[in-house]
């Protein structure tokens, strides 16, 4: 749910991409444009301001097997893995709309 949210808000589709856009289980692959340290950087902000952690672990997509028309052929360079599960099943969708959509607009400001 909060994947689909996430792209239909105005910054944050041209910061990320999920893989599926429509997760069936509860986790979701997502990629971003910008590299691993500004990710790192953006989502320490991001947790520093609002007491939300984003993103736990991001890894950078260098070493990734080119997949046709693949998100790294795309210009994503940063992926990490999203799960909902026992320990954040209970957050309520703002919570994390309000801090991926912060976490965008880092992002974005970096350029």
């Amino acid at each position: 749910m909060v994947a689909m949210l996430l792209n239909e808000h105005p910054i944050v589709p041209n910061t990320l991409t999920f893989e599926p856009a429509v997760s069936e289980t509860c986790m979701v692959h997502g990629y971003l444009r910008w590299s691993l340290v500004d990710c790192e950087t953006a989502r320490d902000e991001v947790f520093k301001e609002l007491v939300i952690n984003v993103l736990n672990r991001m890894r950078s997509t260098e070493q990734l097997q080119h997949e046709h028309d693949g998100p790294v052929d795309h210009g994503f360079r940063t992926r990490f893995e999203w799960a909902i599960g026992g320990g954040n099943y209970h957050i309520d969708d703002s919570v994390f709309l309000n801090g991926l959509s912060t976490f965008a607009s880092r992002l974005q400001s970096m350029n």
